[in-house]
């Protein structure tokens, strides 16, 4: 039984004490569609019907198969729709979804009977059976406000159910952003993102669902909780948002684990005013976990005069478990955000243990920055960390950097920095994934998923080019490279 458990928590993605990867290099996987990526998806639908094609979310399922979530912005109103998409192994979409307009290739949900209008697509997932899809909404609601939304579709990608958790104040629902959908190893989903306390405040909320997308009633209020740091830095006046949870490692099997949340926190009374990053352990029902600090959380800024430093936020996490002796667990908490210095944005990535204390033999690994003048900024990298995973070995962020032309920006390429866990910055590697082949063509890297250990998937989307530019959603493979890895080439900046 003890050999059976080890081997689940292994095969759970769970590294044995002292298992650290050797330095590698990445580049797009040639075996996947069309040389390492694939803009061939949704598009089905003729080009008056939709301005837009947003690629959202991915996750793989069980089996195998991609699942791509994408908005679909129709032309004549702006209204948002769900779109899916699924691919095989090789990078194709395949013959899956509803039929729709003589078409049968993918799915395509219009919400207006169910909860609310869409704003935006957030997050997908997929339960552990493949048997469900989940996909997580920012809802578009009267009067300029927002909330939580979660629709659910079988594995054929038919619509089930929808569910809403609103973090209503004083009877209204208030404006609420959710960011990320998460499902735990019992199989429940967590929602997370900011929600608005009023009086100019915000602060974390989460919101849990059972497997069948239902609320869970039994986690917070009514399936929901505000979870809102105010320590002696805030004096009551603290803005606070969130941007990413991951669940706690654990050996317990069965039941619901604990969570880490991160973003960012402002006192708006302390002046110059600046962003710090936050970083939060909390317990299974969503109250702070006071093993990580006193108040559960840890909040730094990066210091600095002027305009230099002055705004933070943490993007993205991922954490690891370590198996030492006698089943004991310790947790490597990974997380990547942006700093902000005089011209440009810097993408930034710290470590902590289960503790809050800083992990031993990760030094960080960054890119861009540059704090001299506006003439010598001119060509520096604002980066966009869209997200992060642990995996093989390798620590791995993904995003957009958006370069400037000059002294105006322009959006750019999907990028991926890679580093081992537990080695020095030098180890790391900045790649550019994809980039149009016009100057002006953008390209957003949002999702990401591991696969096969040493092999992740990234969604995001791109403009097609040409005279009817289009944007449609991009799905790229990256592999390890025999060729040896660099020095990170934001090394200079």
């Amino acid at each position: 039984m003890r050999s059976l458990l080890l081997s689940t928590v292994l095969l759970a993605g769970v590294t044995a004490e002292g298992a650290h990867a050797q330095a590698t290099a990445w580049e797009l996987d040639p075996t996947f569609a069309e040389g390492g990526y694939t803009t061939n998806i949704l598009r089905l639908y003729t080009y008056p019907e939709f301005s837009a094609r947003r690629g959202r979310a991915i996750a793989k399922a069980p089996d195998g198969r991609t699942i791509v979530a994408a908005d679909m912005v129709r032309r004549s109103d702006g209204y948002v729709m769900i779109g899916l998409a699924e691919l095989d192994a090789a990078g194709n979409q395949t013959a899956w979804g509803d039929p729709h307009d003589g078409h049968d290739t993918y799915t395509l949900y219009d919400p207006v009977n169910a909860l609310s209008r869409i704003a935006t697509i957030k997050d997908l997932a997929i339960s552990s059976d493949g048997q469900r899809i989940h996909v997580l909404t920012e809802a578009d609601l009267v009067g300029g406000k927002r909330g939580f939304d979660l629709y659910t579709f079988d594995r054929t990608g038919q619509y089930l159910r929808s569910s809403a958790a609103w973090f209503e104040r004083n009877g209204y629902a208030s404006r609420d952003v959710p960011e990320r959908l998460r499902i735990s190893p019992t199989g429940k989903l967590l929602a997370i993102g900011t929600v608005d306390t009023g009086g100019g405040r915000t602060a974390i909320g989460a919101a849990r669902f059972n497997a069948d997308g239902s609320p869970d009633i039994t986690f917070g209020s009514g399936g929901k909780a505000v979870i809102d740091y105010q320590g002696m830095y805030c004096n009551g006046r603290c803005i606070t948002s969130a941007r990413d949870v991951a669940f706690e490692p654990t050996l317990a099997w069965g039941l619901e684990p604990g969570f880490y949340v991160v973003g960012s926190i402002r006192n708006p009374g302390i002046v110059p005013t600046s962003n710090n990053w936050l970083v939060g352990r909390m317990r299974a029902n969503g109250t702070p976990n006071t093993a990580f600090s006193s108040s559960g959380f840890v909040f730094m800024g990066f210091g600095g005069n002027g305009n230099e430093y002055r705004d933070a936020d943490a993007q993205s996490i991922a954490v690891r478990g370590i198996l030492g002796a006698a089943l004991t667990m310790r947790h490597e908490v990974y997380v990547a955000g942006t700093q902000k210095t005089a011209w440009s944005r810097a993408l930034r990535t710290l470590a902590f243990d289960q503790n809050g204390r800083s992990v031993p033999n990760w030094s960080g690994a960054s890119a861009g920055g540059c704090t001299g003048t506006a003439v010598t900024c001119r060509f520096s990298r604002d980066y966009v960390v869209g997200r992060m995973t642990v995996h093989g070995g390798f620590v791995t962020v993904t995003g957009q950097k958006q370069e400037a032309t000059g002294l105006t920006g322009t959006t750019g390429p999907i990028f991926s920095l890679t580093a081992p866990v537990g080695a020095a910055t030098s180890s790391q590697q900045v790649l550019t994934l994809y980039r149009r082949p016009s100057t002006t063509a953008a390209a957003r890297g949002y999702g990401i998923i591991a696969e096969d250990g040493d092999r992740f998937l990234i969604a995001g989307d791109a403009w097609s080019g040409g005279s009817t530019s289009e944007l449609y959603p991009a799905v790229l493979r990256v592999r390890p490279s025999s060729t040896p890895a660099t020095a990170p080439e934001d090394a200079n900046e």
